[in-house]
């Protein structure tokens, strides 16, 4: 019986998260100040840098702001270097 639970609840995680990614974009497109919007399944692809600018005291990340390759092999941070490899232009 867990498992249809599992499923259901998989199910609608899974709908709560495309709705929010929708309602990001949404107000990304309808504002005058955004010009572009970097979509990732994964944080994990832009935030192993290792020394990374902050701006006001939050980490400040567009297009150019990836994970460093080399940081992540360093430590060991395989999921970040398999997400960066895959995202990164």
């Amino acid at each position: 019986m867990s498992g249809c639970f599992d499923m259901v609840v998989q199910e609608l995680t899974v709908e709560e998260e495309v709705r929010a990614a929708h309602n990001v974009l949404e107000a990304c497109a309808q504002t005058d100040a955004m010009e572009s919007v970097v979509f990732t399944s994964s944080v994990t692809a832009v935030v192993w840098t290792g020394d990374a600018d902050k701006e006001d005291g939050h980490l400040a990340v567009d297009e150019r702001c990836w994970s460093d390759l080399a940081f992540c092999r360093k430590f060991k941070v395989r999921a970040c270097h398999s997400l960066t490899s895959q995202y990164r232009p």
